[in-house]
This record gives C-alpha cells, structure tokens and sequence, in this order.
C-alpha cells in the first residue's frame, strides 16, 4: 500500500526465510530513483503537461517531445530522505515506492504560487 501523503518506505527484507534461498532485496538507489521519477512526473503534471488540438479535433501534442514532460535539466535538485517504518497492513511489512512522489508536487506547486502570490500582495 502506498502512503497517500507522499511518503515512500523502503525495508530490508531476508527473503531466505520464505523460500529457504535468496538475497537480500535492499537497494536505496533504486527507491531513491523511483521517488525522483515520480516527483519529476508530479512537476510535469503540474506545469508542463497539456494536450493541444487543433481546430480540426487533431492532437498537436501526442509524442513526448511535444507533450511537456520535464526532463532532470528542468527540474531542481531532489533530497530523498529515507525511513524504515514496515507497513502494517500487509505481513511483509512493504509499501510501494514510485506512485507517492507524483502526488505532492502537483498540489504543492499551486499552493505555494497562491501563498507567494499574497505575500507579494497580488
């Protein structure tokens, strides 16, 4: 189950019990880039992404090229920050990792023009 607030949980797991052989399925990097990737598609949903059309119904932006989708030159750097909570709603203990970073950014992005907005008395 994925945490609905954004937040990613990655566990150490010996999976050894379970079937008498294995490795350790442990890789922060890769949680890591998960949570990057879905911020970056959060980012894109919020700003970049839009589908265009042309008088005649045709789509103008149906590659990625045309489309928007932000790429890492365009994005600011990400810190992941890591936490070791198991998930009690399953015996493992497991969470899921790359959906929970498209959630906040594109909440996020309108809140914070709206909070700089009043500040700048807009």
């Amino acid at each position: 189950m994925t945490s609905p607030l954004g937040a990613s949980i990655r566990r150490t797991e010996d999976l050894r019990f379970l079937t008498g052989r294995g490795r350790y399925l442990d890789d922060p990097m890769v949680v890591e880039g998960q949570l990057h990737g879905g911020i970056v598609q959060g980012i894109g949903s919020a700003l970049t992404e839009e589908r265009i059309r042309d008088d005649a119904g045709q789509l103008l932006t149906g590659s990625l090229m045309a489309y928007g989708v932000p790429t890492a030159t365009q994005v600011p750097p990400i810190e992941a920050v890591l936490l070791d909570h198991p998930s009690v709603m399953n015996v493992l203990g497991i969470k899921g990792v790359g959906e929970s970073g498209v959630i906040c950014p594109a909440a996020a992005m309108p809140t914070r023009w709206r909070t700089r907005s009043r500040t700048a008395g807009c």
